[in-house]
């Protein structure tokens, strides 16, 4: 069985060999283990998959994230930068910061003839 959900969060559901795979928007997909066909149906029936998921799957059924979001998987990546960057930064070396990380940083400056005591 696969179902698309019309979802703020859950793009569609799949079910076979009693694992029920969720396909969120973000692009991650979590496998529930041993989840009965009947919940799996009834998922893709709920007006809201979400509330459905979290009354009586998640928290109830061994899963396994099979694809994380592209934001976590960005933030993986991004990861090992984080102490080197941030010590790159401090010596004011932004030529050595990889591009896609200096959107992460932001620079304090001041007029000091508009500073008020």
């Amino acid at each position: 069985m696969e179902k698309h959900i019309n979802s703020a969060n859950v793009e569609k559901i799949s079910w076979s060999n009693e694992t029920l795979r969720i396909y969120f928007n973000n692009g991650q997909v979590v496998a529930y283990k041993n989840v009965p066909e009947g919940l799996a149906a009834g998922m893709a029936q709920a007006p809201s998959a979400g509330s459905y998921m979290r009354l009586y799957i998640a928290g109830k059924y061994a899963y396994e994230v099979e694809k994380r979001s592209e934001i976590k998987e960005r933030n993986i990546s991004l990861e090992h930068h984080k102490d080197t960057t941030v010590g790159l930064y401090a010596t004011d070396r932004p030529d050595l910061i990889p591009e896609e990380l200096k959107s992460l940083f932001f620079q304090i400056t001041y007029d000091e003839k508009e500073v008020v005591a």
